[in-house]
């Protein structure tokens, strides 16, 4: 592989196991095909499990997009300052999208190496994790000063503060009751209403309804949102008990 690749003026590339995911074991030879890829915009890597070598390849690329998963529930980031050096080094990263494993954000490891990127763009990505490290996950966005667009695949949602750059949060739970939604819209707006944020905010939300629950109280979420003046119904369909929804808060 590594000499198929070496030199190629390619943009984007993708890197991947037969059965599973990559396993980073050769780290110096992976360094110097990607260092050698001085085209390369984009770069997605699936791994079969973290490992030092893998971010040691990372570290220093010229990418503006990076998405890294693991099959195995994550990327793991025991190492807190290898993980948070590799990011930091990504002076020309854009966008970055990332799965942790099934504890919380995966733990402050990830939180802390986030801190401070010139990101546009950010997707955290684990189906079923909780948001355990409110405080330290709040810190780490506040931080991110660029940020335009947050993506949050989460089991609950809690309350986040959201940096003032944010135009576009989507936000992807698993199940949601009716009068969660209406909490949630209320912790978005007194985040729109604040001094020195943007004037709007375009809120994605897609949740499973519960079976317990007669499907009247979630068509209702439109019909109440729609007599707010502050809020802007732009989308709201529910089908398989499954509900879409677009808001634009002001």
């Amino acid at each position: 592989m590594s000499k198929a690749l070496h030199g190629l003026n390619i943009k984007s590339l993708s890197l991947s196991g037969m059965s599973g995911g990559l396993d980073v074991k050769n780290v110096e030879s992976l360094s110097q095909v990607l260092s050698s890829l001085t085209q390369l915009e984009a770069l997605s890597i699936q791994v079969s499990h973290d490992s030092p070598g893998l971010r040691k390849a990372l570290t220093g690329l010229n990418i503006k997009s990076l998405s890294l998963s693991c099959l195995w529930g994550g990327l793991h980031v025991e190492n807190e300052e290898s993980k948070s050096q590799s990011l930091s080094s990504l002076t020309q990263l854009e966008s970055l999208s990332i799965k942790v494993i099934k504890m919380g954000l995966g733990g402050p490891g990830l939180l802390k190496a986030l801190h401070g990127l010139n990101i546009k763009s950010l997707s955290i990505d684990q189906r079923g994790f909780n948001v355990h490290h409110v405080e330290l996950l709040s810190q780490s966005l506040a931080s991110l000063t660029q940020l335009e667009t947050l993506t949050l695949y989460v089991q609950k949602y809690k309350q986040l503060q959201l940096p003032q750059s944010l135009k576009y949060l989507n936000i992807y739970i698993n199940f949601l009751f009716p009068s969660k939604v209406f909490e949630l819209v209320d912790t978005l707006l007194t985040r729109t209403q604040k001094v020195g944020s943007n004037p709007k905010l375009c809120c994605s939300l897609e949740f499973l309804t519960f079976g317990n629950i007669p499907l009247e109280e979630y068509t209702a979420i439109q019909q109440e949102l729609e007599t707010r003046n502050n809020v802007t119904v732009e989308r709201f369909k529910i089908s398989h008990d499954l509900v879409r929804m677009m808001i634009t808060l002001k």
